[in-house]
Protein backbone atom coordinates (compact mmCIF):
# COMPACT_ATOMS: atom_id res chain seq x y z
CA UNK A 1 0.00 0.00 0.00
CA UNK A 2 1.66 3.07 -1.17
CA UNK A 3 0.73 6.41 0.20
CA UNK A 4 -1.53 5.03 2.90
CA UNK A 5 -0.48 4.11 6.33
CA UNK A 6 -2.24 1.33 8.06
CA UNK A 7 -2.79 1.71 11.80
CA UNK A 8 -3.11 -1.14 14.15
CA UNK A 9 -5.88 -1.01 16.72
CA UNK A 10 -5.39 -2.08 20.28
CA UNK A 11 -7.57 -5.03 21.42
CA UNK A 12 -9.92 -2.76 23.36
CA UNK A 13 -10.39 -0.51 20.34
CA UNK A 14 -11.09 -3.52 18.13
CA UNK A 15 -13.85 -4.69 20.45
CA UNK A 16 -15.33 -1.18 20.47
CA UNK A 17 -15.18 -0.97 16.66
CA UNK A 18 -16.79 -4.40 16.33
CA UNK A 19 -19.59 -3.43 18.70
CA UNK A 20 -20.25 -0.21 16.74
CA UNK A 21 -20.20 -1.90 13.34
CA UNK A 22 -23.61 -2.29 11.70
CA UNK A 23 -25.02 -5.73 12.24
CA UNK A 24 -26.58 -7.86 9.61
CA UNK A 25 -30.14 -8.89 10.31
CA UNK A 26 -30.42 -12.41 11.58
CA UNK A 27 -33.35 -14.64 10.91
CA UNK A 28 -34.50 -17.45 8.79
CA UNK A 29 -34.02 -17.29 5.08
CA UNK A 30 -37.22 -19.08 4.31
CA UNK A 31 -39.93 -18.03 6.80
CA UNK A 32 -42.70 -19.77 4.84
CA UNK A 33 -40.80 -23.04 5.00
CA UNK A 34 -40.26 -22.56 8.74
CA UNK A 35 -43.99 -21.89 9.37
CA UNK A 36 -44.94 -24.95 7.34
CA UNK A 37 -42.58 -27.11 9.40
CA UNK A 38 -43.90 -25.71 12.68
CA UNK A 39 -47.53 -26.19 11.69
CA UNK A 40 -46.82 -29.82 10.74
CA UNK A 41 -45.20 -30.36 14.13
CA UNK A 42 -48.30 -28.94 15.86
CA UNK A 43 -46.46 -26.09 17.59
CA UNK A 44 -48.23 -23.43 15.53
CA UNK A 45 -51.82 -23.75 14.35
CA UNK A 46 -52.85 -21.82 11.28
CA UNK A 47 -55.67 -19.31 11.73
CA UNK A 48 -58.00 -21.37 9.56
CA UNK A 49 -57.83 -24.26 12.07
CA UNK A 50 -58.23 -22.22 15.26
CA UNK A 51 -59.64 -24.11 18.23
CA UNK A 52 -63.26 -23.37 19.22
CA UNK A 53 -63.69 -20.85 22.02
CA UNK A 54 -63.97 -22.24 25.55
CA UNK A 55 -67.47 -21.58 26.96
CA UNK A 56 -67.41 -19.00 29.74
CA UNK A 57 -69.48 -18.75 32.92
CA UNK A 58 -72.50 -16.44 32.83
CA UNK A 59 -71.53 -13.70 35.30
CA UNK A 60 -75.02 -12.13 35.31
CA UNK A 61 -76.47 -15.47 36.46
CA UNK A 62 -73.86 -15.63 39.25
CA UNK A 63 -74.83 -12.09 40.32
CA UNK A 64 -78.48 -13.20 40.55
CA UNK A 65 -77.53 -16.29 42.57
CA UNK A 66 -75.50 -14.16 45.02
CA UNK A 67 -78.57 -11.97 45.54
CA UNK A 68 -80.63 -15.13 46.19
CA UNK A 69 -78.13 -16.46 48.73
CA UNK A 70 -77.80 -13.17 50.62
CA UNK A 71 -81.51 -12.42 50.33
CA UNK A 72 -80.67 -8.76 49.69
CA UNK A 73 -80.49 -6.85 46.39
CA UNK A 74 -77.12 -5.70 45.08
CA UNK A 75 -75.87 -2.48 46.66
CA UNK A 76 -78.00 -2.81 49.81
CA UNK A 77 -76.47 -3.57 53.24
CA UNK A 78 -75.81 -7.29 53.34
CA UNK A 79 -75.96 -7.63 49.54
CA UNK A 80 -73.20 -7.74 46.92
CA UNK A 81 -71.21 -4.51 46.66
CA UNK A 82 -71.45 -4.53 42.86
CA UNK A 83 -71.63 -6.66 39.74
CA UNK A 84 -68.93 -9.21 38.99
CA UNK A 85 -66.20 -7.79 36.76
CA UNK A 86 -67.07 -8.64 33.15
CA UNK A 87 -63.36 -8.80 32.31
CA UNK A 88 -63.12 -12.06 34.27
CA UNK A 89 -62.99 -15.03 31.94
CA UNK A 90 -64.16 -17.95 34.08
CA UNK A 91 -64.40 -21.33 32.38
CA UNK A 92 -67.95 -22.65 32.51
CA UNK A 93 -68.54 -24.89 35.51
CA UNK A 94 -69.94 -28.29 34.40
CA UNK A 95 -72.08 -28.46 37.54
CA UNK A 96 -73.78 -25.62 39.38
CA UNK A 97 -71.19 -23.32 41.01
CA UNK A 98 -71.10 -23.51 44.82
CA UNK A 99 -71.85 -20.29 46.72
CA UNK A 100 -70.71 -20.37 50.33
CA UNK A 101 -72.57 -18.67 53.16
CA UNK A 102 -71.57 -15.05 53.82
CA UNK A 103 -68.53 -14.73 56.08
CA UNK A 104 -66.56 -11.62 56.99
CA UNK A 105 -68.60 -9.40 54.67
CA UNK A 106 -67.96 -11.56 51.59
CA UNK A 107 -69.38 -14.53 49.71
CA UNK A 108 -67.16 -17.13 48.01
CA UNK A 109 -68.24 -18.59 44.66
CA UNK A 110 -66.32 -21.67 43.55
CA UNK A 111 -66.27 -24.42 40.98
CA UNK A 112 -64.41 -27.42 42.46
CA UNK A 113 -64.26 -29.43 39.22
CA UNK A 114 -62.67 -26.60 37.18
CA UNK A 115 -60.73 -25.11 40.09
CA UNK A 116 -61.69 -21.44 40.12
CA UNK A 117 -62.80 -19.52 43.20
CA UNK A 118 -63.80 -15.87 43.49
CA UNK A 119 -64.69 -13.68 46.46
CA UNK A 120 -67.62 -11.26 46.20
CA UNK A 121 -67.50 -8.40 48.73
CA UNK A 122 -70.75 -7.50 50.46
CA UNK A 123 -71.95 -4.07 51.55
CA UNK A 124 -71.32 -3.97 55.28
CA UNK A 125 -74.53 -4.60 57.16
CA UNK A 126 -75.28 -1.70 59.43
CA UNK A 127 -74.44 -2.82 62.91
CA UNK A 128 -77.24 -1.81 65.18
CA UNK A 129 -75.98 0.20 68.06
CA UNK A 130 -77.57 -0.85 71.32
CA UNK A 131 -79.83 1.64 73.04
CA UNK A 132 -78.36 3.35 76.06
CA UNK A 133 -80.86 1.50 78.25
CA UNK A 134 -80.28 -1.91 76.59
CA UNK A 135 -77.35 -3.80 78.07
CA UNK A 136 -75.27 -6.02 75.80
CA UNK A 137 -76.36 -9.65 75.85
CA UNK A 138 -72.92 -10.75 74.68
CA UNK A 139 -69.60 -9.23 75.70
CA UNK A 140 -66.26 -9.47 73.96
CA UNK A 141 -64.45 -12.65 75.09
CA UNK A 142 -67.66 -14.45 76.18
CA UNK A 143 -68.07 -18.07 75.14
CA UNK A 144 -71.23 -18.19 73.02
CA UNK A 145 -73.30 -20.86 71.33
CA UNK A 146 -73.21 -20.34 67.56
CA UNK A 147 -76.36 -21.65 65.88
CA UNK A 148 -76.22 -22.14 62.10
CA UNK A 149 -79.72 -22.54 60.59
CA UNK A 150 -80.66 -23.52 57.07
CA UNK A 151 -83.59 -25.10 55.27
CA UNK A 152 -84.55 -28.09 57.38
CA UNK A 153 -81.45 -28.20 59.59
CA UNK A 154 -79.67 -26.46 62.44
CA UNK A 155 -76.15 -26.98 63.77
CA UNK A 156 -74.50 -25.58 66.87
CA UNK A 157 -70.89 -24.96 67.77
CA UNK A 158 -69.08 -23.12 70.54
CA UNK A 159 -67.42 -19.81 69.74
CA UNK A 160 -65.84 -16.75 71.32
CA UNK A 161 -67.42 -13.32 70.85
CA UNK A 162 -65.03 -10.75 69.40
CA UNK A 163 -67.43 -7.80 69.92
CA UNK A 164 -70.05 -6.64 72.42
CA UNK A 165 -73.62 -6.90 71.19
CA UNK A 166 -77.21 -6.32 72.25
CA UNK A 167 -80.19 -8.24 70.85
CA UNK A 168 -80.22 -8.01 67.04
CA UNK A 169 -76.66 -6.65 66.77
CA UNK A 170 -74.24 -8.23 64.30
CA UNK A 171 -70.96 -9.32 65.88
CA UNK A 172 -67.88 -11.30 64.90
CA UNK A 173 -67.44 -14.75 66.43
CA UNK A 174 -64.26 -16.85 66.43
CA UNK A 175 -64.92 -20.59 66.13
CA UNK A 176 -62.62 -23.55 66.67
CA UNK A 177 -63.04 -24.82 63.10
CA UNK A 178 -62.90 -21.65 60.98
CA UNK A 179 -59.63 -19.79 60.48
CA UNK A 180 -61.41 -16.46 60.05
CA UNK A 181 -64.13 -15.13 62.34
CA UNK A 182 -67.75 -15.47 61.20
CA UNK A 183 -70.42 -12.78 61.37
CA UNK A 184 -73.51 -13.66 63.41
CA UNK A 185 -76.51 -11.89 64.94
CA UNK A 186 -77.06 -11.83 68.71
CA UNK A 187 -80.34 -13.57 69.54
CA UNK A 188 -80.21 -13.94 73.32
CA UNK A 189 -77.76 -14.05 76.22
CA UNK A 190 -74.76 -16.14 75.14
CA UNK A 191 -76.40 -17.15 71.84
CA UNK A 192 -75.70 -15.95 68.28
CA UNK A 193 -77.25 -17.13 65.00
CA UNK A 194 -76.31 -17.44 61.36
CA UNK A 195 -79.32 -17.96 59.13
CA UNK A 196 -79.12 -19.11 55.54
Amino acid sequence: MTGMTQTRLAPAERRYAAARAPRRPTGYRYPALLLAALSLSGLVTPLARAEPAIPMEDLAALDARVADVTGVPMGQPGGAAGKLDVRMRLARCPERAVIDAPQMDAVAIRCPSVGWRIRVPLVAASRRLPDAAAAPLVRRGDVVELIYEGEGFAATAPGTAMDDGAAGATIRVKTLTAAAPVTAMVSSTGEVRISR
